[in-house]
């Protein structure tokens, strides 16, 4: 009787919908009776194990019914929160993984820092770094980022393991340093200066020795920069370019008055260089060739090559381009990306409001 009286209940309160249409018999609790069909409500529209929910943001249920999630469920996808706004000093910047750690640069309390992959405490590996850059690199044993200052340095370092600090020096007047590391060993720095000398300089011997050539002067504003097992590429305001990573320089000019971005993203494979121009993204061959618009993000401030996909970052989410198809997947959206990284498995980024997270691949 008491079940009977439940089901009376719910005929009398459900089975009515807005349009006149009666259902044919009572809704579970958590429907609605539409047209003459139970079905969820938007906010939550699809259904597991008889109950309805959002796979898009249930921590249950999260892109599939029974995936939990340890994190926060964004868009079906499970992030996990490496390090909390409360737990840095505001801004964040360029960001980088080992087999062990995550390393970013946080901007707001002017350090590099570190935290294992798994989560845990957080260590400082160097305080007192005011004016740095978006750029964060591993070379070695050694981690490097770049410098925006008045002074000669366009680069610091410090071991991973920790220890002193280690200026890069290479000109005076006002630099920013971008700054990436090749395998097995060379590190390469684009100077964003207001000096006759800026471009690309390199040691090609890590550890850093103290000894950098300037590798292509005269480089307008450089924005960007990547490198491939045979070339560096950088982005200015004006131009593509790309040099040697051994023997002679032999600078190429790969797109001449490309719409090249102020955000500066730039990545390169074996085969083509892409870079985020104006709100469109681009690519080109390695060798030079006729530039064209790739369909995909229209504002990303990092890319990362990963076998077929070029993973973004972008001021509406994390996401890539499936360069087979030329689809674009938005996996995360979110605003403010800052720095991102991959390995294995995983994709790490910073954003703006002092947060670094971390996604399974999918």
């Amino acid at each position: 009787m008491k079940a009977t009286g439940i089901v009376g209940v719910f005929a009398v309160v459900l089975a009515c919908s807005s349009n006149g249409v009666d259902c044919p018999q009572p809704c579970p609790q958590n429907q609605i009776c539409q047209g003459g069909s139970c079905v969820c409500e938007a906010s939550e529209p699809d259904i597991c194990n008889g109950t309805c929910t959002s796979l898009a943001t249930d921590a249950q249920n999260c892109g599939q019914c029974g995936a939990t999630c340890d994190g926060t469920c964004v868009g079906g996808q499970c992030v996990i929160t490496l390090v909390a706004a409360t737990e840095s000093g505001g801004a964040l910047g360029g960001i980088a993984v080992d087999a062990t750690s995550v390393y970013w640069a946080d901007l707001g309390a002017q350090s590099v820092r570190k935290i294992p992959k798994t989560g845990g405490s957080i260590t400082t590996l160097a305080s007192n770094q005011a004016s740095m850059g978006k750029s964060l690199t591993i070379g070695g044993s050694s981690i490097f980022w770049s410098r925006c200052d008045d002074t000669s340095t366009i680069a610091a370092g410090v071991p991973i393991a920790g220890g002193a600090v280690f200026t890069i020096a290479a000109v005076s007047g006002t630099t920013c340093g971008v700054a990436v590391v090749g395998t097995p060993g060379d590190l390469w720095v684009a100077e964003d200066a207001n000096a006759a000398t800026m471009g690309i300089i390199s040691d090609r011997t890590l550890p850093y020795n103290g000894v950098f050539s300037i590798l292509a002067g005269q480089q307008e504003h450089v924005l960007g920069l990547a490198i491939n097992p045979l070339r560096a590429f950088w982005t200015t305001n004006t131009a593509v370019r790309s040099a040697s990573r051994t023997g002679t320089p032999n600078v190429k000019t790969l797109v001449a008055g490309a719409s090249t971005s102020t955000l500066g993203a730039i990545a390169a494979d074996a085969n083509n260089v892409y870079w985020m121009g104006q709100s469109t993204l681009y690519t080109v061959p390695v060798n030079g060739g006729t530039a064209r618009a790739v369909p995909g993000p229209t504002s990303a401030r990092a890319l990362v090559l990963d076998g077929s996909r070029l993973y973004f970052g972008s001021d509406y989410g994390i996401g890539y381009v499936d360069l087979s198809t030329e689809e674009t997947v938005t996996l995360v959206p979110m605003n403010g990306v800052a720095g991102l990284a991959l390995d294995s498995t995983s994709i790490y980024w910073t954003n703006a409001n002092g947060v670094v997270s971390v996604l399974l691949k999918p």
